[in-house]
């Protein structure tokens, strides 16, 4: 009917509005309306509606649209239109088939705006995830679950280890073994193969930690 109609208008025009405002989300959002006054939606013929500003309602993903309606070029009144208003999400896509412990790389990757619904499970465009190990495999044009990325393994077990440790204004940097494998920014033991003194080390690359005495 008409008052579905001009729901579904509104709700167009408030997408439209809010992607290219300068308050709205850089990737566009999802727009529910409200159901719109009758006023709005006149008995004889489907008015022209135009969105002239929008304001949150201090309710989160709630805004209030500033709604014109009329016929032609003459303005009959203003509305206030409530309307639901989620942010979509960027989020990482493979771009071909990685395997289980693949190393990902810049050009394994592409971006995907997803509905809000479903973009939550996936790693958005806000994350850096080049460098980072596949916990299972994915398949071309899926979204990288969260949950599938590790840090990448920095070290095995007797590996030995560049240890830098910072005193003062000073670096030192050691060598030590690794005791156990671990990944970035794990914390393992080394040991001083000189002394045998046992020590925590923070992995920070491959065979590279740091260390505070």
């Amino acid at each position: 009917n008409g008052a579905s109609r001009s729901q579904e208008k509104v709700a167009a025009l408030g997408k439209s509005y809010v992607d290219t405002s300068p308050r709205g989300s850089k990737n566009g959002a999802h727009v529910t309306c409200d159901p719109i006054p009758e006023v709005a939606v006149g008995a004889d013929a489907e008015p022209e509606l135009k969105v002239e500003s929008f304001e949150p309602d201090g309710v989160p993903n709630r805004h209030t649209f500033r709604v014109a309606f009329g016929n032609g070029t003459e303005k009959a009144g203003v509305i206030l239109v409530r309307a639901t208003v989620i942010p979509l999400q960027k989020v990482w896509v493979a771009r071909k088939p990685m395997p289980k412990g693949h190393v990902i790389a810049t050009e394994d990757l592409e971006l995907q705006t997803l509905s809000p619904a479903i973009s939550a499970d996936y790693v958005p465009d806000s994350d850096s995830i080049e460098g980072l190990e596949l916990d299972r495999g994915i398949r071309a044009n899926e979204p990288v679950p969260r949950f599938a990325v590790l840090q990448p393994v920095c070290a095995e077990r007797s590996d030995n280890i560049s240890v830098s440790a910072l005193r003062g204004t000073l670096v030192v940097v050691l060598k030590a073994k690794a005791l156990s494998a671990g990944r970035r920014g794990e914390r393992i033991f080394c040991m001083n193969e000189q002394s045998k003194r046992r020590f925590p080390v923070k992995l920070t690359g491959a065979n590279e930690a740091t260390v505070d005495f």
